[in-house]
C-alpha cells in the first residue's frame, strides 16, 4: 500500500480549517457586555420615570392642598372683615387662624416651587437618560445581528465541511487515522507538516539527513523527530 501522503495533507488542512472556524466562532461577541449596558440604561430610565410620576403627583397634592388653605383663609379674612364677629375672643382666634393658615401658605408655596425645581432637573435627566437607552439599545441590537449573522455563516460553513472530513477521513488506512487522530488530539490539532529544506513545518526544528532520504525514500512513515507529527514532502 502506498503513503498517503495526499490524503494526510488533505485531511489536515479540512480539520485546519474546522478548527479555525471553531475559534473564530468561540472569539464571536455575543453582545453581553452591550445587552447589560442596555438593561442598565433602560432601569435608569425607569427610576427617573417613578421619580418624575411621584414629583408631579407630589406637586398636584400639594397645589390642592395650598388651593384648600387658600380657601379656608379666605373664609376666614371674609368673616373676620364683614363684622359680623364682635366677640374679641373669637375675633383674636380668627387672626391667629388666618395668621396660622398663612404660614402654611407660605410653607406649601416654597414645597411647591422645590417640587417644580426637581420636576424640571428630572425632566431633562430623564430625556438625557432615554437618549442614553436609545443609543445603548441600538448598539447592542447592532451586534446581535453581527453576531447571528457571524454565527449562521460559521456554522453553515462548518456544516459544508462535515461531509468533506468524513469522506478525506474514509480515504486514510485505518491505523494511519487513528495515529493521525491521536497526534493531532496531543498536538494542536496539527497531526501532519511538511518537510522543508530539512526543517519540520509545525516545529521548526532541524531534522538529521536521513530523515529527508527516507521520506524521499517512501517505504514508511517518517515522523518528526522533535514534534512526532507525520512529515510529508513539499512545502505548507
Amino acid at each position: 500500500m502506498p503513503l498517503q501522503f495526499e490524503e494526510l495533507w488533505n485531511l489536515q488542512q479540512i480539520d485546519s480549517e474546522i478548527y479555525r472556524l471553531k475559534r473564530e466562532r468561540s472569539r464571536l461577541d455575543d453582545g453581553a457586555a452591550l445587552r447589560q449596558s442596555f438593561e442598565a440604561a433602560a432601569r435608569a430610565v425607569e427610576a427617573l420615570e417613578t421619580r418624575l410620576r411621584k414629583l408631579r403627583a407630589d406637586l398636584a397634592d400639594a397645589e390642592l392642598e395650598l388651593k384648600r388653605i387658600e380657601g379656608k383663609k379666605a373664609d376666614f379674612e371674609r368673616r373676620l372683615y364683614e363684622g359680623k364677629t364682635t366677640n374679641p375672643k373669637e375675633l383674636t382666634a380668627m387672626e391667629q387662624e388666618i395668621a396660622m393658615l398663612g404660614r402654611q401658605r407660605g410653607r406649601l408655596d416654597e414645597s411647591i416651587l422645590t417640587l417644580m425645581d426637581s420636576i424640571e432637573t428630572t425632566s431633562t435627566e430623564l430625556a438625557v437618560a432615554t437618549a442614553r437607552r436609545g443609543a445603548a439599545e441600538t448598539g447592542w441590537r447592532e451586534q446581535d445581528e453581527r453576531y447571528r449573522r457571524e454565527t449562521a455563516r460559521i456554522e453553515a460553513d462548518l456544516a459544508a465541511l462535515g461531509p468533506r472530513r468524513d469522506a478525506a477521513a474514509k480515504a486514510l488506512e485505518p491505523p494511519t487515522l487513528a495515529r493521525y487522530e491521536s497526534l493531532r488530539s496531543r498536538l494542536f490539532n496539527v497531526a501532519v507538516a511538511h518537510l522543508v529544506d530539512s526543517r519540520c513545518s509545525a516545529c521548526h526544528m532541524n531534522m538529521a539527513s536521513g530523515i529527508a532520504r527516507k521520506l524521499q525514500e517512501g517505504q514508511s512513515y517518517t515522523y518528526c523527530e522533535n514534534c512526532t507529527r507525520f512529515l510529508v514532502p513539499g512545502e505548507g
